[in-house]
């Protein structure tokens, strides 16, 4: 969305009705004082605006914990039928240490988080 505010083009934009058209574009003009006007604003001062708005934003932590339980239950319902299948205690550990908490736990929450704190504009 920002790429497209940064490339915006009021040309580009389209009516199906040439009346509202006219009427938008006389609006804009009243509004702005010209059509260039108004392009410059979406590209510059709106899309700043936007932009520090989402800057950092990132989603709260009990959140992300909210959205990985259903995977780490996916690994600790793996790890119950190793569990009762008589897997070893070593493999048991591998793979809970392993897979439920690293990549179903902590590699989701990383995913979820980190792009908040580098956000591309």
């Amino acid at each position: 969305v920002f790429y497209d505010l940064a490339s915006f083009e009021l040309s580009a934009a389209g009516c199906r009705n040439a009346a509202d058209q006219e009427f938008i574009y006389a609006a804009i003009q009243s509004w702005y004082g010209s059509l260039d006007a108004f392009t410059a604003y979406v590209r510059g001062p709106l899309r700043d605006e936007l932009l520090a708005d989402h800057l950092g934003t990132s989603l709260p932590w009990n959140y992300t914990l909210l959205i990985a339980t259903p995977l780490i239950t996916l690994g600790m319902d793996a790890l119950a039928a190793q569990v009762r299948a008589g897997a070893s205690f070593h493999h048991l550990v591998s793979y809970g240490s392993g897979v439920t908490l690293g990549l179903f736990g902590f590699w989701w929450i990383a995913v979820v988080q980190l792009p908040g704190y580098n956000p591309k504009p």
